[in-house]
């Protein structure tokens, strides 16, 4: 009787030990992806808490486009890690005071592509690109407009909606930025 107990418990505690493997590997996976982002944040200082408004911004539109949990997981950590890129590029180009130079090397490869096509570093066309790379391309430029800059001001938040609109169907997909417009105004 007492085999058949541990027979019966060894499969739980099985589940249970990969479980907490689990876990810990996501706890692992977000300490490192928190330690990348604070290594690019004390290289730049003028995008410190950039990266995690930007993940933000992509969580509410996917959550307004009816993303599942783990795709909304996947968009936050490639919106985290998109400027990963900067740690090696140097101080120099990053804190120039004009604009910087496309040095850019999915997400984090084709965020400053453009819906029309017209963007870098590969030129192509939106239906080529992800869903949550479209996303990604409407956050972070939504972010960069609002936030100081060694070379200019942010733009008030009206006016950096406004740019959105009025370069949605051009230079953003015109879903991704509906979507950005009600999470925004879900926010009010």
């Amino acid at each position: 009787n007492v085999w058949v107990v541990v027979l019966m418990l060894l499969p739980l505690l099985l589940a249970r030990y990969a479980w907490k493997l689990y876990l810990d590997s996501q706890s692992a996976q977000s300490r490192l992806i928190t330690a990348f982002i604070h290594s690019l944040e004390a290289k730049d200082h003028y995008t410190q808490g950039h990266s995690a408004r930007v993940a933000e911004y992509c969580v509410e539109i996917g959550q307004q486009m009816n993303f599942s949990p783990r795709r909304l997981r996947l968009l936050r950590q490639g919106a985290l890690l998109h400027d990963i890129g900067k740690i090696g590029v140097s101080d120099s180009i990053l804190n120039k005071p004009d604009k910087l130079n496309a040095e850019v090397l999915e997400m984090v490869h084709g965020h400053h592509e453009r819906y029309d096509g017209k963007g870098y570093p590969d030129g192509v066309r939106s239906e080529k690109l992800s869903l949550m790379t479209r996303i990604l391309c409407v956050a972070d430029a939504y972010d960069a407009m609002t936030s100081d800059r060694p070379y200019r001001k942010g733009l008030p938040r009206e006016e950096a909606v406004r740019r959105l609109l009025e370069n949605a169907g051009t230079q953003f997909d015109p879903e991704v930025v509906q979507a950005f417009v009600a999470a925004e105004r879900a926010k009010q």
